[in-house]
């Protein structure tokens, strides 16, 4: 995840509090850990805000900004952990405290005189579980708080041509001729059959493609060359006409990725590198 796309992420969950945090939290437990974690409705939650791998009680606590100071987050933690105690404890051993920033030194230690074996979801651990989350699950997470696609174009692109860049294969000439006219590069390299449908592909991804040449900027010529040679190298390998390499192309850098957002951005790639004439005939 890319440092845009983790501030992002970062500042919309300190600035969601109370019962929106709590579903928040509890929406997030249950993409990362599915029937592990069991959601407790506020208004019967008798001070238990979900049981995680049927041990783990939690309590969730997410002050907004005016009321984040260390007195309220005493009063409130110890008023939490007496619930737990009195009701819980004996039927769940360990006790997890969720809150909606970075717990400084001072409120750590003030948990661990409460159990000294509390375990906290601070900001910096919400994150670290998001991060785990496959993409489909990330992309569902930033939807419902709001953040939008955009965000993740860039971190998605940038970790496929660093991907590409890993590991060059050898060395391919190769001429960067743009075209004025697409057109007449798909009619080269495509039955006529196919023109509307890829036609139809550039124009939808025309965005992107615009985004991964400014991306490509904060690469030096070396990289990008890297990158470039890997595909060229792919499709040196594979038989068949223009179309099913592509698409067979696209089947193979996606090998390591487990979901369809990264397929369409690969896409974006192959398509740049069709439109510079660096892959298929040139008009």
């Amino acid at each position: 995840m890319d440092n845009n796309l983790r501030r992002r992420f970062e500042n919309t969950i300190i600035s969601t509090s109370g019962s929106d945090f709590h579903d928040f939290v509890s929406k997030l437990f249950i993409k990362r850990f599915g029937e592990d974690f069991v959601p407790v409705k506020q208004k019967r939650d008798r001070g238990c805000d979900g049981i995680l791998e049927n041990k783990k009680f939690l309590a969730i606590y997410g002050p907004s900004s005016q009321r984040r100071n260390l007195k309220e987050f005493i009063l409130k933690s110890t008023e939490d952990f007496e619930k737990y105690k009195d009701k819980w404890e004996k039927k769940y051993q360990e006790w997890c405290f969720v809150y909606n920033d970075e717990c400084t030194i001072d409120r750590i230690e003030h948990l661990k005189s409460l159990k000294p074996g509390v375990i906290i979801y601070d900001l910096k651990h919400l994150m670290n579980i998001i991060e785990e989350l496959t993409f489909p699950k990330l992309r569902e997470l930033a939807n419902y708080l709001g953040i939008f696609i955009e965000y993740f174009r860039n971190d998605i692109l940038k970790q496929i041509i660093e991907d590409l860049i890993k590991k060059p294969f050898e060395d391919i000439e190769y001429e960067i001729n743009n075209p004025k006219d697409i057109d007449e590069k798909i009619k080269l390299n495509y039955d006529m059959k196919d023109f509307d449908l890829i036609r139809k592909k550039h124009e939808t991804a025309f965005v992107d493609i615009e985004a991964l040449k400014i991306l490509l900027r904060a690469y030096d010529d070396t990289e990008i060359s890297a990158m470039k040679m890997k595909v060229l190298n792919v499709f040196a390998k594979i038989s068949g006409d223009f179309k099913e390499k592509m698409t067979k192309v696209n089947e193979i850098l996606c090998d390591t990725y487990e979901n369809d957002m990264y397929k369409y951005f690969i896409d974006v790639i192959l398509l740049y590198l069709f439109e510079a004439c660096i892959v298929g005939k040139k008009p």
